[in-house]
């Protein structure tokens, strides 16, 4: 059980991607006060959780009402990932933000789909199908967390680490990100 934590935790920091979020909050908040930033943080995180909390509770359901298998989900999902992977390893933009200055807006924008985009989505839905709803749950919990004090903290962490470490480790999450996506789909195969 606690192998099975720790690996859909680490699933998740690198899904959620605390590094790139960082990046991108940095981004969009740059002109901003730091108690803006800090209310974006929360706000973003807090819309995260509950958007995750949503298809945590309901997404096989939402799966079994479009007749959906976990099979073909799995494929669909691991694609998912592995674009996900690929855009982060070459630092592709792919439009996920526009540039507005209002908390709710800029919040919105690192909520979904910075935090929870398609490959959260779909992680939460297999790993509730593979390891039970209690364990993705706290898994995915924990690694928001990390995603919150990344955002929280951004100011004194890019500070600390500069932008080169956050490229570097961002990479190297998008590289673990693109090899779980070819898992999924080989999974998703060979489940057909």
């Amino acid at each position: 059980m606690i192998g099975e934590f720790v690996q859909l935790f680490f699933l998740y920091v690198v899904i959620l991607d605390p590094f790139m979020s960082f990046a991108s909050f940095l981004s969009l908040t740059r002109k901003l006060a730091d108690d803006k930033r800090r209310s974006i943080a929360i706000l973003a995180t807090l819309l995260a959780g509950v958007l995750l909390a949503i298809v945590l509770f309901s997404g096989t359901a939402m799966l079994d009402m479009f007749s959906i298998k976990l099979a073909d989900f799995k494929i669909a999902g691991g694609i998912v990932l592995a674009l996900l992977g690929v855009r982060t390893v070459m630092g592709l933009d792919m439009g996920a933000a526009k540039k507005e200055n209002s908390v709710a807006a800029i919040s919105t924008i690192i909520a979904t789909p910075l935090i929870t985009g398609p490959a959260a989505i779909m992680t939460t839905i297999l790993s509730v199908s593979q390891h039970g709803m209690l364990l993705t749950g706290f898994s995915a919990g924990a690694a928001l967390f990390v995603v919150f004090l990344a955002l929280f903290f951004a100011t004194y962490l890019s500070r600390f680490f500069g932008k080169s470490s956050v490229v570097i480790l961002s990479t190297l999450m998008g590289l673990v990100t693109l090899a779980w996506g070819v898992a999924f789909i080989r999974q998703g195969i060979l489940g057909i």
